[in-house]
């Protein structure tokens, strides 16, 4: 019998069980899948299944979904086994998509929320006494600091976006890079820190399950920043370096860039086809090689920068 289980966080605790041949959908899973239909502006996928399915779910489905998403909620470690053929990778993004869809939705809620509670304290504020004030004034400044915190992380991760579109669009209507060219880049070195983002991440045996990932993502509704990642042999486009062993293939790839002998590792061509990444232009790994290739602009590192503004 195929089932799954999840593992608590507390090891002394039983692990919770989920059993893929119970055909029963209880009320409170209905309750809860229910109420992930797709938001006003979806345009691409019109749908209105549990979890922005792309069609009606079979039982089995949607008990994954189901069980996916109570894992995410409760931040557990799951562990799921589901016989081939049945959906998995389909079920899983709808799941996993809808819960960070809704996360984003929360988080917005927040900030909201904290920007409320400033107003009613600022009212309470005007005629309290010295002490009642002092404190107060102290819990108005830790709800305006969490606002602050995640509004500047989303405008950051917005700007990095549009700049991002911007870019490529002029690239498109130029077909030249035209961004001032400032020399080589380090990747282990950022101009700021990135924005802490929740992440999907998926990790597969080969890269063509990743690309048959990415094919199965476009069949939603959803449209994701997406990145694939993967070693120098797949995405560096220097014959030099990616027809040698992953460990030479680092060794080859270090000596280049420190002597500036690499001709992809420049500056505004990795942030250009880092841009086309962050843009939706290119998602598989043969996108990312193609681009690579026709900007003459190193596929390893674009993909990597674009890493921290991705989902």
């Amino acid at each position: 019998m195929k089932r799954s289980r999840v593992i608590e966080n507390d090891e002394n605790a039983p692990p919770k069980k989920f059993h893929h041949d119970d055909w029963e959908i209880k009320e409170n899973i209905k309750k809860t899948v229910l109420t992930h239909a797709p938001s006003s502006d979806a345009s691409a996928h019109v749908v209105d299944h549990p979890y922005s399915f792309p069609f009606p779910p079979y039982p089995t489905q949607l008990k994954l979904m189901s069980d996916l998403y109570k894992i995410f909620e409760d931040k557990c470690i799951g562990i799921l086994e589901s016989p081939t053929g049945t959906g998995k990778t389909l079920s899983s993004l709808c799941a996993v998509l809808s819960f960070l869809e809704d996360e984003n939705q929360r988080i917005q809620r927040n900030i909201e929320s904290n920007r409320e509670k400033v107003k009613e304290l600022k009212t309470v504020f005007v005629g309290a006494e010295f002490d009642e004030a002092m404190k107060i004034h102290k819990e108005m400044r830790e709800y305006e600091e969490k606002a602050e915190v995640e509004e500047d992380k989303l405008e950051r991760i917005r700007r990095r976006i549009s700049e991002a579109r911007s870019r490529y669009d002029h690239y498109q209507t130029t077909q030249e890079v035209e961004i001032e060219d400032c020399g080589n880049i380090t990747p282990e070195k950022e101009p700021e820190s990135p924005p802490e983002l929740l992440k999907v991440v998926y990790a597969t045996r080969t890269h063509s399950q990743i690309d048959q990932l990415t094919a199965e993502l476009k069949r939603t509704r959803f449209q994701p920043r997406v990145v694939s990642l993967g070693s120098r042999s797949v995405f560096c486009p220097n014959s030099e370096v990616n027809k040698l062993p992953n460990s030479a293939a680092g060794d080859k790839c270090k000596d280049l860039r420190e002597t500036n002998k690499c001709p992809y590792y420049k500056h505004s061509k990795v942030v250009l086809l880092s841009d086309h990444i962050l843009a939706g232009i290119t998602r598989d790994a043969q996108d990312v090689l193609k681009e690579s290739t026709c900007l003459k602009a190193c596929g390893y590192y674009a993909s990597r920068a674009a890493v921290p503004f991705c989902e």
